[in-house]
């Protein structure tokens, strides 16, 4: 007789979550970091902060905003939105999390009215042509209103807590992938969220002001977050190779082989470094720091999201991925900018960058403007 013959088939299965899970989770994350970072400036009052945190709550509704609907795109239908909460189910953190996306956009929505009610009633008075809408939303201004801020301020911080713990479970829980099955993924997705939201806020304070003093706060956050950042890495990577930790270690080795993981990797631990090296001076141009913290948060996204299910679940051989032109690549990322711009335009209308600086009393709603 002659020898066995076994034959291997790898069957590729097309990328599940695709470029808009991407998206989703960046934007939300980001806009959660900014809710953070708008805490000392607006709600405990800290000087150095109050421009500063004006503008990461500036971003944090528009990345809001954007966010669930980068979420509908990868559903590619509404009615499975709505399935979360027409079946509740309780053991899914995908049907929880529907509900912190709704309790959050709320929350934050409130909290930014509360918080900007001082800009509204100058632009009201100013005139214009947005002032008819500013009056409209400032209605009602009074000193009692500081404790709704407070509040609001509260309410909206839960919410983006119990975001980022939803955000992570989403991959800690799933023990067919050993990239995702291991505790460094949420903690890296809170860090980089964070840092992502300094790097924004960095990059669009240059706007609000020219003065370079505003961001040396910011730049301080996204110091120890990559610092941070590279200190999970490197315990997770010596707990993996040294196979102290047993998910870990079935990462490492499940994920390396791969030359196009290793590289995706690689980069974005150079280029965290290279962030924590500029950032650590205090120098530098703010919107190139900021943009490379923006870069660096979105490329771990991509290397989570994308890499993770590239990585095969028989060991088989690695799923090839190549981005696509159409509104699941190129195409909807250019989409996703767009509405942010749209988005961003649109709120800044009624609360320009300019009137950022002033009122700086901002938790006195019922003080003059």
């Amino acid at each position: 007789m002659g020898p066995d013959i076994v034959e291997i088939f790898n069957i590729a299965p097309e990328i599940t979550w695709s470029l808009w899970a991407v998206q989703y989770s960046f934007l939300m994350t980001v806009s959660c970091g900014c809710v953070f970072l708008s805490w000392p400036g607006i709600v405990l009052k800290r000087a150095a902060w109050i421009l500063p945190s004006k503008t990461a709550l500036i971003l944090a509704m528009t990345c809001g905003i954007c966010a669930p609907i980068a979420l509908l795109a990868d559903l590619h239908h509404p009615s499975r939105f709505l399935n979360f909460y027409l079946h509740f189910q309780s053991g899914s953190w995908m049907a929880w999390g529907a509900c912190f996306i709704v309790f959050y956009i709320g929350a934050l929505l409130v909290y930014a009215w509360f918080a900007f009610m001082p800009v509204l009633a100058r632009v009201g008075q100013e005139g214009g042509r947005y002032a008819p809408f500013a009056r409209l939303l400032c209605r009602g201004e009074s000193e009692e209103k500081t404790r709704a801020l407070r509040a609001a301020a509260t309410a909206c911080l839960f919410a983006a807590i119990l975001i980022m713990i939803y955000t992570g479970a989403e991959f800690l829980f799933i023990r067919a992938r050993p990239l995702w099955n291991t505790i460094a993924i949420p903690a890296l997705m809170a860090l980089s969220g964070v840092a992502g939201a300094a790097g924004f806020s960095l990059a669009l304070l240059r706007f609000a002001s020219n003065s370079k003093g505003n961001g040396i706060v910011l730049s301080g956050v996204i110091a120890w977050t990559q610092a941070a950042i590279l200190a999970v890495v490197s315990i997770w990577l010596a707990a993996g190779l040294s196979g102290l930790s047993t998910p870990a270690a079935l990462a490492v080795k499940t994920a390396f082989p791969a030359t196009s993981f290793r590289l995706m990797a690689g980069g974005f631990v150079a280029l965290t470094l290279l962030i924590w090296l500029c950032a650590a001076r205090r120098g530098g141009n703010g919107i190139l720091l900021g943009t490379l913290t923006l870069c660096s948060a979105w490329l771990f996204r991509w290397l989570v999201y994308i890499g993770g299910q590239q990585m095969p679940k028989t060991g088989a051989g690695y799923y090839d991925y190549s981005l696509p032109l159409g509104y699941e690549g190129l195409l909807g990322m250019a989409g996703t900018l767009g509405l942010w711009a749209f988005v961003f335009f649109a709120i800044t209308c009624l609360v320009p960058l300019s009137h950022l600086g002033e009122n700086a009393e901002i938790g006195n709603i019922g003080g003059s403007s």
